[in-house]
């Protein structure tokens, strides 16, 4: 259903559409297409729909999508396109325990992006041997990437009496002091479950808003230098002005901690085929009554040799699953509308200075290499970070497939049912998450299951944001021509939580070599001996120290790495 929602909207006038029975008996024909991962354009030839979706035997009656689940999609995107309207186009996406967001930018601003970048992507390609992203074929590059130059506790040379700007920090390189490693209880036990690193962390930039809520960078993007690409600067200002609001959405759709806690509306889940033994207060008994300890009414037989395993078949056999529904009557859509957040009118962090940490890429396929097999599950950055949320903005494409970026939701399959509560006996045992919500047992880690929420079509002046409670990952992609090359670029804001601001390049000075003078650039030099200044082989080192470092947390909480 959220896959459906989500595809719809990218639908051409779907705003209207949902509201005209005639394009929403259309969608109903096709609504399998619509709920597949990836995007179809219903004005195709029939047949070419028909063939799109290899397998589909039928396209008007899905198994696992009646109508009643059809009828409240078409409801709740009616409620959706209200909102869209009333908020310049921002359409929210698989809302759960929080939300994510899209923007389709104006074709003129994504000119101006891609043109601000050219300058740093030719730079990336002709360093591109320190610049690849590991575990992916040397497809993946990263032309701003935050793991180099980033903060080496160890290290790196930290200002403790006064901040820089973007106008005077070249002049401070060199100065500052090596600071002393956290360690305080909290700090130590978050780190040895992974959470947070007591050696590295991204180095976010501090931004202020004006009083019209315009932002202003203040200290030095790092690995972007002040100077040489100040058109860059100027740009991320924009970028980010118009990516506010969506931060804003995103900031305060997160309704719970970090998981999904509750059904998103009200649903019958299943029902007993033995209400005499369960009673009816459905308290599901888990013992056959032909077997030993259960005090049924009809009890006649005492089979001592009854196994456990026994009395799981026979639960499996008379408590069947069966998929649920959502309850459409009118005061559960009422109590299901007044429970959705409107769009924030003003800023959540109004008056606060804010941080925010850069990245772009470019993923570059060739003929030799031609598919982009998948990125990984991950969230941005460990707890050091403090990242609540991700604005990407994909600024251009060239002769690919679809590209989509896929999410998923923390939870429990089981408890989801009862609202956090712990459902019936043996449902725990049943793969209730794999039926319900097509969680793989791969993607159980940390007694978590991984639940997919869908994928949002990455198409060039789309701007996508969520909060950082959502897993996310590139899908797979490939060249269309696979006789010449093909790429799909696209440029990165995180937000750093505005109530707990962290070291920034207010307090670091620059530590690229790159950037002094060709004196502190010498070997022997202080800044050099002391480490205040470090060079492209030292900085790719401490990144791959950094990634290692993170693809352990990957492993333990996603099942796989923590970079894309």
């Amino acid at each position: 259903m959220l896959q459906f929602m989500a595809n719809v909207t990218d639908q051409p006038d779907w705003e209207k559409a949902v509201f005209d029975d005639e394009e929403v008996g259309r969608y109903s024909q096709y609504r399998y297409l619509l709920a597949a991962r990836r995007s179809f354009d219903l004005r195709a030839p029939v047949d070419d729909l028909r063939s799109a979706f290899e397998g589909a035997e039928s396209l008007a009656n899905t198994v696992g999508f009646s109508d009643i689940m059809f009828n409240w999609c078409i409801w709740e995107l009616g409620m959706r396109a209200k909102a869209s309207q009333e908020n310049n186009g921002i359409v929210a996406l698989f809302e759960t325990s929080a939300a994510a967001f899209k923007l389709d930018l104006p074709e003129d601003f994504r000119l101006s992006v891609a043109e601000a970048l050219v300058r740093l992507e030719a730079e990336a390609l002709e360093d591109k041997g320190n610049r690849w992203q590991p575990g992916h074929n040397d497809t993946n590059l990263k032309i701003v990437q935050p793991s180099l130059y980033a903060v080496d506790f160890e290290q790196t040379h930290v200002l403790q009496d006064r901040i820089i700007t973007v106008h005077d920090c070249l002049e401070s390189i060199g100065s500052g002091q090596v600071i002393a490693k956290e360690r305080r209880g909290r700090i130590s036990f978050l780190a040895t479950r992974g959470a947070l690193s007591t050696r590295f962390q991204w180095l976010p930039t501090d931004v202020t808003l004006d009083a019209e809520g315009k932002s202003h960078i203040i200290g030095y993007l790092n690995n972007i230098h002040p100077v040489r690409h100040a058109g860059v600067y100027r740009m991320v200002e924009k970028l980010l002005d118009k990516a506010l609001p969506l931060f804003a959405a995103a900031y305060d759709s997160v309704k719970t901690k970090d998981r999904l806690v509750g059904s998103r509306f009200p649903t019958d889940f299943w029902r007993c085929t033995t209400p005499s033994l369960c009673g009816s207060d459905k308290a599901y008994t888990t013992h056959d009554p032909m077997s030993g300890g259960c005090k049924a009414a009809n009890y006649l037989i005492e089979k001592e040799d009854a196994t456990h395993q026994e009395q799981k078949d026979w639960f499996a056999r008379t408590h069947p699953f069966v998929q649920p529904e959502p309850l459409s009557s009118p005061e559960h859509l009422d109590a299901f509308s007044s429970t959705r957040r409107p769009f924030p009118t003003r800023l959540p962090w109004e008056g606060s200075d804010l941080q925010i940490i850069v990245s772009v890429g470019s993923i570059l396929l060739t003929p030799d290499k031609p598919v982009y097999a998948t990125g990984q599950f991950h969230v941005e950055g460990l707890l050091n970070e403090r990242i609540c949320a991700s604005a990407i903005y994909y600024y251009d494409s060239d002769n690919i497939t679809e590209s989509r970026l896929g999410f998923e939701a923390a939870g429990s399959g089981w408890k989801i049912l009862h609202g956090g509560r712990e459902g019936p006996p043996f449902y725990r045992d049943r793969p209730l998450a794999k039926e319900l919500y097509d969680v793989a047992e791969s993607r159980r880690c940390s007694s978590l299951e991984w639940m997919p929420l869908g994928s949002i079509e990455t198409r060039p002046g789309r701007l996508v944001v969520f909060p950082n409670v959502y897993a996310h990952r590139v899908e797979p992609f490939e060249l269309v021509d696979k006789t010449r090359p093909g790429y799909r670029k696209m440029i990165a804001i995180f937000l750093v939580d505005p109530g707990t601001p962290i070291i920034s390049t207010s307090n670091v000075p620059p530590q690229q070599s790159t950037w002094a003078t060709r004196e502190q650039r010498e070997p022997n030099s202080p800044e050099m001996l002391s480490g205040a200044i470090i060079g492209s082989e030292t900085a790719k080192e401490r990144s791959d120290e950094l990634l290692e470092e993170r693809e352990k947390v990957g492993i333990k909480n996603f099942g796989n790495g923590l970079s894309d």
